[in-house]
């Protein structure tokens, strides 16, 4: 925990599904955006980097081509191959967007939010945390020097994915409620700060 003559500044990382899922013992509550910000918030962070999504995002977007986990195509090509705690998990996704939900308490509960996109992380291909956009493209899948496929990434080099991947920010800013969109993995980093 932080004081305020503090000079560091601890940050949590929200990833709502993780919070969600990773715990068998804990199913959806309806209000899983807010009881992951009180959690934070009882530790004594009020600094959150709010998951955007990786391959599929994790809000409820308009952004052509964009595959938005829970709504839409996406619900009706997985949801019946789900466990019953996954489906739940995705029934809360589809009924309300996780990120206003916890856009605006967060403000409610004084934290600063930051939007983190974690840009070349696709998943399995044919798996639900696989976006079309990817799936579409397995010619875009990245090889190693030694020749390994790498299912789960696509290439940097290939102009349309770079594009695809820059094309979520400006939305993303238009929103206003961020401090920061931070984007990134361990290969490529950037960050866009609003001003």
């Amino acid at each position: 925990m932080t004081s305020p003559d503090s000079p560091w500044t601890v940050w949590g990382v929200a990833e709502l599904g993780c919070w969600m899922l990773h715990r068998k013992h804990r199913w959806p509550t309806g209000r899983d955006a807010e009881d992951c910000i009180d959690a934070h918030v009882a530790c004594g962070i009020t600094h959150i980097a709010w998951e955007l999504g990786r391959s599929v995002l994790t809000y409820h977007s308009d952004i052509p081509g964009a595959t938005c986990h829970g709504v839409g195509r996406h619900y009706d090509l997985h949801y019946a191959s789900l466990g019953a705690q996954q489906r739940a998990e995705m029934d809360v996704c589809r009924e309300r967007c996780q990120l206003r939900a916890g856009l605006s308490y967060g403000r409610e509960r004084g934290c600063t939010m930051y939007g983190r996109l974690c840009m070349n992380r696709n998943y399995a291909p044919g798996g639900r945390h696989r976006s079309d956009f990817a799936q579409n493209h397995p010619e875009w899948n990245e090889i190693a020097r030694d020749g390994w496929l790498d299912a789960s990434r696509l290439c940097y080099a290939i102009p349309e994915f770079r594009a695809e991947r820059v094309s979520l920010k400006p939305r993303l800013l238009a929103a206003r409620a961020w401090c920061s969109i931070s984007s990134g993995n361990l290969r490529w980093r950037g960050t866009i700060r609003r001003s």
